[in-house]
């Protein structure tokens, strides 16, 4: 028994010290900002008001010659890079079969209220019609307004803007009538060949401003208004154009089945480019733009 009796073996004793702590009070002195005056809260008000009369008061420093122009040039810039705003033109489509009466009566209406319109044809037959329309519309105003008629043609060459490439699109204007005096004419037929026609038309632009052609029938007028518009697109590279006014006259034939019939006359004057109002009419023709 003594044997198998484990050692006493002695546990170590704990030693619990309780620690005190001291709370310490520290002492900081106030640091409370001191009260504001009255006065005080007025200066910086004063201040303010101060700095504006002087900046009202202060002569603007003067600008150099270089810079005055260098503005001038940009304020001119900026206005024209401002889009053009505007009503879009009224139009018509020209067909073969149209309505004489009522495309005249559209056109009258639209040049009367808007000062503008536009017809849009395909074809001989329709640019014939076309044709018709504005001759009559040319009696409706200068009956009801005392206006008449001028058109500048333009063949579409490509697909743009809905229209087809190939296309005739008449833009039509109005100015105040007149009498045309005419000294010479050029005679167009239906074997008249549209470039020669073209090219005499750009000759008597440039040397007198102004160009007469004279037709009787469809083809010929058709002609002379494919031989305007390939003038004009020659005349346009070189600044420039001509308005076209219908001036139809009534010729007496001899023979007593037909007694009259109409002949087509279409008096070009020279105007700004691709502004038709614009005319530089010579003192003879007798015409004024509104």
């Amino acid at each position: 028994a003594r044997l198998n009796r484990r050692p006493h073996v002695q546990a170590p004793k704990r030693f619990v010290t309780a620690s005190t702590t001291h709370d310490v009070a520290l002492e900081t002195p106030s640091t409370s900002l001191p009260e504001q005056t009255p006065d005080d809260a007025v200066q910086p008000q004063l201040q303010q008001r101060r700095r504006q009369r002087k900046q009202r008061t202060a002569r603007p420093k003067p600008k150099s010659a270089a810079s005055s122009v260098t503005s001038a040039v940009a304020a001119k810039g900026a206005e024209r890079a401002l889009p053009r705003t505007g009503k879009p033109m009224p139009c018509i489509k020209v067909s073969a079969g149209q309505n004489i009466g009522s495309a005249a009566a559209f056109l009258k209406r639209s040049v009367m209220g808007e000062g503008k319109a536009m017809l849009v044809c395909s074809g001989d037959d329709a640019l014939w019609q076309a044709f018709r329309a504005l001759r009559c519309a040319r009696s409706m105003l200068i009956q009801d307004e005392g206006t008449t008629p001028v058109f500048q043609p333009v063949l579409n060459m490509e697909s743009k803007n809905g229209l087809s490439a190939g296309t005739m699109t008449i833009y039509t204007h109005k100015i105040i009538n007149g009498q045309f005096n005419v000294s010479t004419c050029l005679r167009v037929s239906s074997l008249s060949r549209v470039e020669y026609i073209a090219s005499a038309i750009v000759a008597r632009i440039k040397e007198r401003g102004s160009c007469v052609l004279e037709s009787f029938g469809k083809v010929p007028a058709v002609v002379s208004l494919k031989a305007i518009e390939m003038a004009r697109r020659r005349m346009v590279r070189e600044r420039l154009d001509v308005a076209v006014c219908v001036d139809p006259v009534v010729v007496e034939v001899d023979r007593e089945d037909i007694g009259a019939t109409m002949m087509n006359r279409l008096v070009l004057l020279e105007c700004g480019v691709r502004d038709p109002t614009n005319l530089r009419v010579k003192v003879e023709m007798r015409m004024r733009s509104l």
